[in-house]
């Protein structure tokens, strides 16, 4: 059997799917491609063969030229009409996806209905689709498959920064979804901070495009500033390594969490019933504001309350408990 997987776009959904391809790597012996955009494909190294695309002329491209692969099975991840299209282009055979968009149930052979409340986590959801595939799935945690030379790299470099990260807390202030998603660099600062004080170090993780919004923290001595500076693979590499994250509801924690780290994650627009970190070790803090959670990219009231409601004296004192300072 030929599977064809087209994955998630986003870097936190990616990693909870690394869990959907856990358990369908278990669940049959059947050949795996992946479909995958550019920006995520290296989170799923290990993991079948990858085919990457980078827009949507280039996945329909690439979906077009997969279908003399001659696949049996298609499980469509993302909710997006463009992905239940390159899912017809690719395969002949049953395409399986949720819902999603209007218009994609006529490119898919069957269409699940996820739960419009996210109440499920999007993990379990995606196991429905194995399911519905005719698999029996065993539950499995996300995991990052890393490579010796990978390992190798993180020690080196961070003998080479001096960083001992027996010592060190790892900080993701950004979100790429959007501002509703974040916590504040302000109160980030804060907490950095104080973790200093407490004698510990900081290492601010992120992505090329908050390069410019990170620069309040090289003021901060003692704390290391990678934002923009490490490709997807060496930041998880890298993190794997530090005594925890803080972050909010975005790709780094989840990019963390399934490089084997504790996260403390930070919620308020988006629910962690439907994208929490799994695993042991992990801490949320949430307060489930009457207005959340609300999905949305930019706070609707303007207030960003479910945010600023968190404390940072209560996110310090879960990361001293969490490092047993």
């Amino acid at each position: 059997m030929k599977i064809l997987v087209r994955t998630p776009n986003w870097i936190g959904d990616s990693c909870i799917s690394l869990g959907f391809l856990r358990s369908l790597e278990e669940s049959t012996a059947g050949e795996l491609f992946l479909l995958a955009a550019r920006r995520v494909a290296p989170l799923f190294k290990g993991f079948g063969k990858i085919v990457e695309f980078s827009g949507r002329k280039e996945l329909f491209q690439r979906s077009l030229s997969l279908r003399k692969t001659g696949f049996d099975l298609c499980f469509v991840l993302p909710p997006s009409l463009s992905s239940a299209i390159s899912a017809s282009l690719a395969c002949s055979g049953e395409r399986i996806g949720p819902a999603g968009e209007p218009g994609r149930r006529f490119f898919l052979t069957r269409a699940l209905k996820f739960d419009p409340h996210k109440k499920r986590h999007l993990l379990i959801e995606y196991l429905d689709l194995l399911r519905a595939g005719g698999f029996t799935p065993d539950f499995r945690l996300p995991a990052l498959r890393f490579e010796d030379r990978e390992t190798e790299w993180a020690r080196d470099f961070l003998v080479k920064k001096g960083v001992d990260p027996s010592k060190t807390v790892a900080i993701a202030p950004f979100a790429a979804y959007g501002s509703a998603k974040e916590w504040g660099i302000e109160r980030y600062l804060e907490l950095a901070g104080k973790l200093l004080d407490k004698g510990l170090k900081v290492i601010v993780m992120g992505g090329s495009s908050d390069r410019a919004r990170s620069a309040p923290f090289e003021g901060l001595r003692g704390c290391l500033n990678l934002v923009g500076k490490l490709s997807l693979r060496e930041s998880a590499a890298l993190v794997r390594h530090m005594l925890l994250l803080v972050g909010n509801d975005s790709g780094a924690t989840h990019l963390a969490a399934c490089a084997g780290t504790k996260v403390i994650a930070i919620f308020g627009s988006t629910s962690p019933r439907w994208t929490g970190p799994l695993g042991e070790g992990h801490r949320v803090i949430y307060k489930a504001l009457p207005c959340s959670p609300c999905f949305k990219r930019e706070c609707p009231l303007g207030t960003r309350e479910c945010m600023k409601s968190i404390r940072v004296d209560e996110v310090l004192e879960a990361v001293l408990e969490a490092v047993g300072s």
